[in-house]
């Protein structure tokens, strides 16, 4: 933080204290050339030092906002896309960052995020909305992408957020399903609850997988110690699907009780219990008491 100038000044003055062949500079006069120099120097070094403060202050903010594109950074910025069906939310340079302006974040609507790195600068970035998650429509599809990329329309200037170099494609796809036939065990006081709390702890860990969206049936378990009154899970089939392949045809993980694979890369970023009537999770799961 810049000193003040008489701040300077004392430390003008206790220099000049220890300097013995400056003694004979001991005027009481106010006016005095020796304390002229001293006050211009002291005050242009305030100036200077002020000068520096703000330069400090605007290389920090550069730091904090300009983050590189990293996969994380470009997630991140998913969930403060906002869309209005009549209003366009256009993007705008502030000190060279690019935000909305207004900012409303009533107005934001993606969910989940996902990104999955191709081939050179090429970067998937697959999004869904509301609770529960759902893709997309094509209007929505079409403003993220230009939030992204957005380059104008040849005549008027645009501006999206993403960097140069990189290609952003953005997806939204129906959710994969998960199909799971068990029978959890559970403590018996809590039989109001269990199935319940275990189907929503279920539904919250498949919706909701993270940056690389994989699906791990251990992650699973996990999730499931944690709900009041769960002991034990026995799993006989559980099974990943996208939306666009037919129930049965699915990638089994586990199969008459056989472990085939540990986890499953979800294609639409997210995934929902299996909606096939009769296979849901409530439908499949058996609950006994112990």
């Amino acid at each position: 933080m810049a000193r003040t100038t008489d701040e300077i000044i004392a430390t003008m003055d206790a220099e000049q204290a220890s300097q013995p062949s400056l003694s004979a500079l001991n005027s009481p006069s106010q006016t005095s050339i020796y304390k002229l120099w001293k006050y211009i120097v002291a005050q242009c070094a305030n100036l200077l030092e002020q000068l520096v403060d703000r330069k400090k202050v605007e290389i920090e903010n550069a730091l904090l906002y300009g983050v590189p594109p990293s996969l994380g950074w470009l997630r991140s910025k998913a969930f403060e896309f906002q869309y209005d069906a009549t209003t366009p939310q256009n993007i705008v340079l502030i000190d060279w960052v690019p935000t909305y302006d207004p900012i409303d974040i009533t107005k934001r609507i993606v969910t989940r995020c996902t990104i999955k790195q191709a081939s050179g600068a090429v970067v998937y970035v697959y999004v869904a909305k509301n609770e529960p998650p759902e893709k997309l429509t094509v209007t929505e599809l079409a403003a993220i992408q230009g939030y992204y990329i957005n380059t104008g329309d040849g005549t008027t200037k645009a501006v999206g957020i993403g960097y140069g170099g990189q290609v952003i494609a953005c997806v939204s796809l129906d959710p994969d399903l998960l199909f799971l036939e068990a029978t959890i065990t559970y403590n018996g006081k809590f039989a109001s609850t269990i199935e319940a709390d275990c189907i929503t702890a279920i539904e919250n860990y498949i919706s909701n997988l993270g940056q690389a969206p994989l699906f791990q049936f251990t992650e699973m378990i996990n999730v499931l110690k944690d709900v009041p009154g769960f002991f034990d899970i026995f799993i006989n089939n559980l099974s990943c699907r996208s939306a666009a392949i037919p129930f049965g045809s699915g990638t089994d993980l586990i199969l008459a009780n056989e472990v085939l694979f540990s986890g499953y890369n979800v294609e639409a970023g997210y995934m929902i219990g299996e909606t096939t009537t009769g296979e849901t999770l409530a439908d499949k799961i058996t609950f006994t008491a112990i």
